[in-house]
Order: structure tokens, then C-alpha cells, then sequence
């Protein structure tokens, strides 16, 4: 029954991209392949764009900079040694990206203090800090240049840490790692405030399962929102200057009477002019890693497996302006697979034509998955 984990496999990655039931199949326009692919691989460029905006932004190049100088002289380091330890600037510049494939977990020998390191950190010309402790006494002001290479170097930036905390616990590899639990700051800029993050995540340690998070930074222009907690998680990037949502998921999770099988997932995923809704229902697709159920239900090849998964999926793929449907999103057969890859998610458009999804939703699936992954912590359940 290999097929049937690699066609689980697929239906964790539809699970990831979470969607409710829409029923708009008797309202809305159905476009034409052609319209369709037009659409898609415009959305596609549109995204790649505005990411690169996100990296271009002051707020994330101040940052990087002074992760560099950190790098070079961590006024916060305790040792010398591992040179692999993340400083704490670098994990505070994990926070910036709503699509990122590092966790926000910190390597080091120990959990960083804040009241210990309260005061203010100024660059200096001879590439050290001038470093003074308990002023003020509630917070870490760090004083440093956005270009190193004037002469002499001016310091135009200042970032204030005004609360951070974070707690122990270990990686899926058993290793030591820190969690930051309780992040706020602000950068200012040539005077102007470029980044502003008010982070609190709400860890049990004993479940290793987040109970909530809420995070909201401000990356001029951008604002970068998420909520999650046990039963549903939201997030949203939106453009201030246009106002315009470059990308927003929401879902809420109904479990089984067992409280811990996922029976539904509810929400939907927008990127850009982009909106995929659906439903999906893990538990009766898990139900397939059950042989005694295969027979009850009489599955006995992969095409009855493929058929059985489709009637637990629900999703199609939509125009968020004018609402105008562009393709439903199913599992077919691939024969042609190399590596013994028996399904694969496709999308099917009006006229019944199939082409693979991933193409097109490399983004969606790698922006969610991320965003999943970055606030995972070891083995927790989120």
C-alpha cells in the first residue's frame, strides 16, 4: 500500500491549504483555460514582486546591517565560543518575513536575560560598541549606522527592544534551543519609524502545543498580522501605502469527539487576486492508512483511492475581484511519474483540460507551509 501514503502525502499538502466549503458554483462565472492560465501566471509574478519589495524595504535593510555588525561583535554574547550561535538580532530579523523557512529558535549556552542587558549600545568608528548598562533601565536601545562604508560612518538608526523573552526547550534532534515567547521594538530610521513588532506567543511546555500567538509587525509600508490558537489561525499582509492585501489565510480546525482527529478544515487562502476555498476532510482520508477499511469500502485500486480522497476535497480556485471561478482543485492519476508518484494534485479548468497545481501554487503551498513551520517549535503540534 505504498501508493496510499504517497496519495496521503498529497492530501497533507492540500490539508495545508486550508479551505471551506464555498458554494458558488451556480452564481459565479467559470473562465475560460486560456483567461485562467493568464491569471494565474500573472498573480504568480505579481507575488514574486511584492516579496521583493518586502526585502527592499528600509526597515528589513537597516536590520540586516545591523545583523551583520552583530555578527562581526555581538555586544551580547556571553562566550566566544559556537560560532553557529544565533545572535538575538538575527533571531529578531526571523520575525520580519511572512514567508520563511527558519523557525524562531535561537542557538546559544543560555537563555538570553533581558533585564540583564538593559542600556544602550552605540556603534562606534573603531567598530566596537560603546556600551552603557541600566540606561535606561526597561530597555535595550542599540545606536548604529545604516551604511558602513561612509567616512566617518553615522549613526541614523536607533532600534528599541522594549520587551523580549524567550524560553528553553529542545529541538526535534534533542538539542537546546531558545523560543522567543514576548518580542516589542521599534526601529527609527533618519528619524522616521520604519519597524514597529508587538510578538506573544503562549507556549505549553508540558504539550508542546502553542496555545496562541499573536504577532503583528510593521514593515513600512507593509503590516504583517497573525493570530493563532488551538482551534484557528489568521494572517494577512497588506500594503498601507495601496492598500491592497497581497496575501491573507484564515481556518478554524473541528476535531473528532476524541479531541484530537482533525474531522474538517474551514478558511481559505488569498494571494493577491487569488482566493482558493474549498474543504477538506483529514480524518476520513487518514482512514486510508487502515487496511480493514480499504476492504470495507471496497478501495481496491489506486484510481478508487483517488475517487475516495476527491469526494473528501472541496476546493476551487477563484478571482477575488470579480469572483469569477478559474479551476477546481483535484487529485489525479499520474501515470507518467518517474518516481513512482502515483497522484498529484492538479487543477481542472472549465473544459476539463488538467494541468499540475504545484506550477501555479508554489507559492501558496511554500507560503503556508512556512508560516506553519516558522512557528513550530520541536515536535509541538501546530
Amino acid at each position: 500500500m505504498n501508493a496510499i501514503k504517497r496519495i496521503l502525502t498529497l492530501s497533507i499538502i492540500g490539508s495545508v491549504l486550508i479551505f471551506a466549503g464555498c458554494e458558488k458554483d451556480d452564481t459565479v462565472k467559470t473562465l475560460e483555460k486560456e483567461k485562467a492560465v493568464q491569471t494565474l501566471e500573472t498573480n504568480s509574478q505579481e507575488i514574486e514582486a511584492s516579496l521583493e519589495q518586502i526585502e527592499s524595504t528600509d526597515g528589513m535593510k537597516a536590520m540586516k546591517t545591523l545583523n551583520g555588525l552583530t555578527q562581526k561583535n555581538d555586544p551580547f554574547a556571553t562566550t566566544k565560543s559556537a560560532a553557529d550561535n544565533k545572535t538575538i538580532i538575527s533571531n529578531l530579523q526571523e520575525i520580519l518575513k511572512p514567508i520563511n523557512e527558519n523557525n524562531l529558535k535561537r542557538s546559544g549556552d543560555r537563555k538570553f536575560n533581558f533585564d540583564k542587558w538593559v542600556g544602550t549600545y552605540v556603534w562606534q568608528d573603531t567598530k566596537e560598541w560603546n556600551v552603557t548598562l541600566g540606561d535606561p533601565d526597561n530597555a535595550i536601545v542599540i545606536e548604529f549606522p545604516t551604511d558602513t562604508t561612509t567616512d566617518p560612518v553615522e549613526n541614523n538608526a536607533v532600534l528599541t527592544i522594549n520587551n523580549y523573552h524567550e524560553f528553553e526547550t529542545t529541538d526535534s534532534l534533542g538539542n537546546t534551543v531558545y523560543v522567543a515567547d514576548t518580542i516589542k521594538l521599534n526601529l527609527v530610521v533618519n528619524d522616521q519609524e520604519v519597524l514597529n513588532v508587538d510578538y506573544t506567543l503562549d507556549y505549553d511546555k508540558e504539550t508542546e502545543m502553542v496555545n496562541s500567538l499573536s504577532a503583528i509587525v510593521y514593515l513600512k509600508p507593509f503590516t504583517w498580522e497573525l493570530s493563532m490558537s488551538q482551534k484557528t489561525i489568521e494572517a494577512s499582509l497588506v500594503n498601507n501605502n495601496t492598500g491592497n492585501v497581497l496575501t491573507s489565510f484564515a481556518f478554524e480546525v473541528t476535531f473528532m469527539d476524541n479531541g484530537e482527529d482533525v474531522k474538517k478544515l474551514n478558511g481559505h487562502v488569498q494571494l493577491r487576486n487569488l482566493n482558493l476555498e474549498g474543504g477538506i476532510k483529514p480524518y476520513n482520508i487518514q482512514r486510508l492508512e487502515d487496511e480493514t477499511f480499504l476492504v470495507e469500502q471496497d478501495l481496491t485500486s489506486v484510481e478508487d483511492i483517488i475517487a475516495y480522497v476527491n469526494e473528501q476535497i472541496d476546493m476551487s480556485l477563484y478571482r477575488v475581484d470579480t469572483g469569477n471561478k478559474i479551476a477546481d482543485l483535484k487529485i489525479i492519476r499520474d501515470k507518467d511519474s518517474e518516481n513512482d508518484m502515483p497522484a498529484q494534485l492538479a487543477l481542472v479548468f472549465k473544459d476539463g483540460s488538467k494541468e499540475p497545481a504545484q506550477q501555479y501554487f508554489e507559492n501558496v503551498i511554500s507560503y503556508v507551509k512556512s508560516i506553519l513551520e516558522k512557528y513550530n517549535v520541536g515536535d509541538s503540534k501546530v
